[in-house]
């Protein structure tokens, strides 16, 4: 814990020398080429492919389905040759027109009178890559760098143009922004007008440093949000009425923003329950916010996360969030309590949420050390209510021949507190010292799918 009136004398990694913001691709090229001799420019390409792939996989799954054909000889044959179809009530057909590719969609008005209207009264759902060949698509199906596919650009901006709206899930992922930005802030007035729902507004680097058109806080029907590769719109010329008062899921992958930025988003978002950062670069996160459920920092280098006002917080996700040790995690303040050692359980004194709530513990990656033993332990001793205790084994603890069971004896000898808890032991799967479960950044935020981020379960055989 830290103190709240401490000040904090480390400079901010917004304030250190940023070499990727605000250079060409050719010039940052150049720079690691002086500095290395040997260096690789297909490395680069390398580092920035690996960075969308991450912003990429936090896109929901679009309701549009891709693999069936569109045509009449990937049909099955009907013997009386009935149109069953056609006879199905309007909002049925609109149903299945929006589940379509864009492009299968609008040539539904070529089947019959009756379907030339329903396309445009339909939910539009458009993703970008439905334009694209195999070919052009790279990492996670969309390209990263390197040359635009012809025309995509254009067919994006006669979608937007000819469909009346409503927007119901938006993906643009896969234009060069720096190239169409008189398009980008078209698209946007559009995408406000006519109430778009989902969106996920992704910069195909280069450069990095693209202002996002300020219209973005026009778009007030907005209930999923995910930038991603863009400098923010300067919230200083923001008018103070502009807001998300529907936005319940943020996402913020490598935007180039500053903390009065996020305070801001942050403030004009009033129902938000999940707020995810994939890639993020110095920020300073004072989470104050009534609502926020979930709050995910991936791969996220932060000087400082302090959850000032967040009392519906129910997940704090860390995945590869590179803290030095100069970063601070502050829940709450206390005065700090000096070095921690094994003794530090009991003399901690007692934790409410230990006591009297905890019902689940799953501990990954177990190697056997004195201080997972002692921290179980702990936890066996302690919790009043504890259902259920998963403990999944490092591979290597258990394949070098180590005695698993004698290293946990003094934990199933210890004296559980809970007469009903199930202690479980089981074998990861993943080989070698550095393995670790796969993190899915989407699933971890999606209540809908899953509520209880514990009962994913990769592991099958048990000790």
């Amino acid at each position: 814990m830290q103190n709240q009136n401490r000040r904090h004398r480390t400079p901010p990694a917004s304030m250190e020398p940023q070499p990727v913001i605000g250079r060409s691709m050719d010039a940052l090229q150049a720079i690691l080429q002086s500095q290395n001799q040997s260096w690789d420019p297909r490395m680069l390409q390398i580092g920035i492919d690996f960075m969308l792939i991450y912003a990429y996989d936090y896109l929901p799954s679009l309701p549009a389905y891709t693999a069936a054909p569109f045509s009449r000889a990937g049909a099955a044959w009907v013997p009386d040759g009935v149109d069953r179809i056609g006879h199905l009530p309007d909002l049925i057909l609109r149903d299945i027109i929006s589940r379509l590719p864009v492009k299968d969609g609008a040539r539904t008005a070529v089947l019959a009178s009756r379907w030339r209207s329903l396309w445009r009264s339909a939910p539009l759902v458009l993703d970008d890559i439905h334009f694209l060949t195999a070919i052009a698509a790279g990492p996670a199906g969309r390209p990263c760098i390197g040359d635009e596919p012809p025309g995509l650009a254009d067919a994006v901006s006669r979608v937007l143009a000819a469909h009346p709206g409503p927007f119901r899930s938006v993906h643009l992922t896969c234009s060069t922004m720096e190239a169409h930005r008189g398009e980008v802030a078209r698209w946007l007035d559009a995408l406000a007008a006519k109430a778009v729902q989902e969106l996920a507004f992704i910069n195909r680097p280069w450069p990095l440093d693209i202002r996002l058109p300020a219209t973005l806080f026009s778009c007030a029907s907005l209930t999923r949000l995910h930038l991603g590769v863009w400098r923010f719109p300067d919230t200083a010329a923001v008018p103070r009425s502009a807001a998300f008062p529907n936005l319940r899921d943020l996402g913020l992958s490598f935007v180039n923003m500053d903390e009065r930025d996020l305070t801001f988003l942050l403030d004009r978002s009033p129902v938000l329950e999940v707020l995810t950062m994939i890639l993020q670069i110095g920020l300073r996160l004072r989470l104050v916010s009534r609502t926020v459920r979930c709050l995910q920092l991936c791969m996220t280098k932060v000087d400082d996360v302090a959850l000032v006002d967040a009392p519906c917080l129910e997940m704090f996700l860390l995945f590869m969030a590179g803290m030095s040790k100069a970063s601070r995690i502050k829940i709450g303040t206390d005065e700090a309590t000096g070095k921690a050692s094994l003794k530090l359980w009991k003399e901690g004194g007692p934790i409410t949420c230990v006591l009297r709530h905890m019902k689940k513990v799953v501990f990954h990656e177990f190697k056997g050390s004195i201080n997972e033993i002692v921290f179980l332990k702990f936890i066996a001793e302690n919790a009043r209510f504890l259902e259920k205790m998963v403990i999944v084994v490092d591979y290597a603890c258990y394949s070098s021949g180590e005695d698993v069971n004698s290293t946990l004896n003094p934990l199933t000898c210890a004296k559980w507190v809970s007469g009903t808890c199930k202690l479980q032991v089981f074998k990861s799967p993943f080989e070698g010292t550095t393995g670790s479960p796969v993190y899915d950044i989407r699933l971890a935020s999606e209540f809908s799918q899953i509520t209880d981020p514990f009962d994913l379960i990769y592991y099958r055989e048990s000790l």
